[in-house]
């Protein structure tokens, strides 16, 4: 950091000021600095031996106040300055200054000071960690925010995803505790430049993934997200760059079947193995510890990342300190008013550190949201959020948000993530049962759910909008399978086949036994189903389409393929669909992956007999011509013509596949 940049010790909490403080004392000044308890210190934050008598030190994190109130607060130290009678007595303050603002603290204590200099402004307290670099290190949160702001510096123009990463980061990093998952996720990192971060939900993986983003944000790394899928990482990788991936709920938010697409834990691993060798990138990957086990079981090759890069977080890599030290930091990183926070003295914060439900995802929604939400005493509500966490939305949701507010956490729930222009679309049909929907209800809905149902993020210029966590996410997917009119009315409104598709898989895979989220009843409201798939697949005018529409009906179909939906709709429904399909793969508009759902669904059906041959011929043109880029796809694509048609694989593919390996080949040279 160049010498002229003031470090923002903001991110620290009183206490950890205070120890900062007295480090840089111990190392400058050469004595054994001992810090009293937290509480009624005496006017003795700090003390050490002098040759005549005691040094003591009192810590002013006012970084926040004014200097009128930070010099009404060392006046209110004098009487017990006067009662210890020091031999040397330092002011320790975080809040800016400037001469004439010392000269008054100064001219306070001057009487037990050596001199001006023993009034520790923000100023001087940079000054000194400049001149003694190694305190800061060993401040791990004040080191990465200093990191972070060196990053910023050189890294101003940043956009897209690192920028709403790197934001993201910065704005967590007041609330981490450093603990031994943090060292030891760390040390995965240096070793092996990969750590996959397990545990169960609201554990902690996605605060550790970030302070370790921060951690390499300050060494020089560039931030980089993937949200959906590995490829996202292939085509971000630059190798002449220091890079660091972050891959949050890798496999899913709730379930593997939300997540995974096909052969990506090929490219996966693959990736993983491209970091694992480079001399400038990084990978970091969370996901919840249950999902990772039954991955496995599924995904044979997820096993080959080693047990040198996993990390599995659980509450026990937390003592009574960190759990402590957490919730003070919320606490003193909050907007909750004093009274609120005065109820967690005599003891009473032990109620919290020591409950068996204590979670530092409760921690900080009780350190939030809950306090605005509040029908009762503040402690007891934040005790009853621990002995209840599946309360933990269901008040806001029902008593302090409005229709609109609840009609988009529902349709959010039949997407993984949605820009503004997206949700705008999704909600106009919702019109004749909410109201108009304009852009103004729209932002105020998301102003009000934002950081508490949902994240919002800039990138590019376009609004996206997430759920905040996985767990809010499981809430609202346990309103709509209670609410069997409000399901209904999410698929009687979807404006896609994906929506539908992802509300059919919700929970169907093999995790239904071990997650707590079991499959929405779609087989109750079949009508509604139904209707929704015939209307947004319609047979008439489908001869008219272009060929985005023409790609988007084999995407569309493809899914409804999978779903096992066939009887919901009769034969001629089938037949009409599967005549559309051939003539669009005679327009060589398809994929791979499309043609094998499609045939092995047709293969299934009692018109397999009548689209057999025009099947076959019209996909066999089609994967002739598709030009293909991916190892998948060139696997589909042999599968097809030697399990599914069951002849050999064309010359013409051969010789293809051949040219793609010398290409592949050649790049990598």
């Amino acid at each position: 950091m160049d010498d002229d940049q003031m470090r923002n010790f903001s991110v620290l909490s009183d206490i950890e000021f205070e120890e900062l403080c007295a480090d840089l004392l111990a190392t400058t000044a050469g004595v054994a600095v001992r810090r009293y308890a937290s509480g009624k210190d005496k006017g003795k934050d700090l003390i050490w031996n002098e040759d005549t008598g005691l040094g003591i030190a009192q810590c002013k994190h006012y970084i926040k106040s004014t200097f009128s109130q930070l010099l009404a607060a060392a006046k209110a130290e004098l009487p017990k300055v006067r009662e210890n009678n020091p031999s040397q007595y330092v002011f320790m303050t975080s809040q800016s200054t400037v001469e004439t603002q010392n000269e008054q603290l100064y001219d306070l204590f001057s009487e037990w000071m050596k001199s001006i200099e023993d009034v520790w402004s923000a100023e001087k307290i940079n000054d000194l960690l400049h001149a003694n670099p190694s305190v800061e290190t060993r401040h791990l949160k004040l080191w990465l925010h200093t990191g972070l702001q060196l990053f910023w510096a050189t890294n101003s123009s940043l956009h897209n995803r690192s920028r709403a990463l790197a934001e993201r980061v910065e704005e967590e990093l007041p609330r981490f505790v450093e603990t031994q998952a943090f060292a030891a996720a760390n040390a995965a990192l240096e070793n092996e430049n990969v750590c996959l971060i397990a545990g169960a939900p609201g554990v902690g993986k996605t605060m550790l993934s970030h302070a370790l983003v921060a951690g390499l944000m300050s060494d020089g790394y560039m931030p980089i997200e993937i949200s959906s899928d590995v490829e996202e990482g292939w085509a971000a990788f630059d190798a002449s760059t220091k890079q660091v991936f972050l891959y949050d709920d890798f496999l899913g938010e709730l379930a593997l079947s939300e997540r995974l697409s096909k052969k990506e834990d090929r490219r996966l691993v693959s990736f993983i193995k491209q970091i694992a060798k480079s001399g400038k990138h990084k990978f970091i990957l969370t996901t919840r510890e249950y999902i990772l086990k039954d991955a496995e079981q599924s995904y044979p090759l997820l096993k080959d990342i080693e047990a040198s890069r996993r990390l599995i977080l659980e509450m026990p890599h937390y003592n009574r300190r960190d759990r402590g030290r957490i919730l003070y930091n919320h606490l003193f990183h909050s907007s909750l008013p004093q009274e609120y926070r005065e109820q967690f003295a005599n003891d009473a914060w032990k109620k919290i550190v020591d409950h068996k439900g204590y979670n530092p995802r409760l921690i900080g929604y009780a350190t939030s949201r809950l306090a605005f939400e509040l029908d009762g005493p503040y402690l007891e509500a934040f005790l009853n959020t621990l002995d209840n966490p599946q309360e933990l939305w269901s008040n806001a949701y029902e008593n302090h948000i409005n229709a609109i507010d609840r009609t988009i956490l529902q349709v959010m729930c039949s997407y993984g993530g949605i820009t503004y222009s997206e949700l705008e679309g999704s909600l106009k049909p919702y019109e004749s049962q909410i109201g108009p929907i304009t852009g103004y209800r729209i932002r105020r809905s998301l102003k009000t759910l934002d950081q508490t149902f949902l994240r919002t993020s800039q990138i590019i210029g376009e609004v996206h909008i997430s759920f905040h966590s996985p767990a809010v996410r499981e809430f609202i997917l346990g309103v709509l399978r209670a609410d069997r009119m409000a399901l209904s009315t999410v698929v009687d409104n979807a404006v896609s086949i994906d929506q539908i598709a992802r509300l059919a898989r919700v929970g169907t895979d093999y995790l239904v036994h071990r997650s707590v989220s079991g499959p929405l009843p779609l087989s109750r409201i079949q009508d509604n189903v139904s209707r929704a798939i015939t209307r947004l697949l319609p047979v008439q005018g489908a001869h008219c389409m272009n060929d985005r529409e023409k790609s988007q009906r084999v995407h569309d179909l493809s899914e409804v393929s999978t779903l096992s939906f066939e009887s919901l709709f009769p034969e001629s429904w089938w037949d009409a669909q599967l005549t559309i399909i051939e003539r669009i793969w005679k327009d060589g508009i398809g994929t791979p992956s499309a043609v094998k759902s499609i045939v092995e669904f047709a293969m299934d059906s009692a018109l397999w007999s009548k689209h057999r041959t025009s099947l076959e011929e019209s996909a066999r043109a089609l994967l002739l011509a598709f030009d293909t880029d991916y190892d998948e796809d060139w696997a589909i694509s042999f599968d097809i013509f030697t399990n599914l048609f069951e002849s050999g694989i064309p010359v013409e593919l051969v010789d293809d596949f051949e040219a793609y390996c010398i290409m592949l080949w050649n790049r990598r040279e």
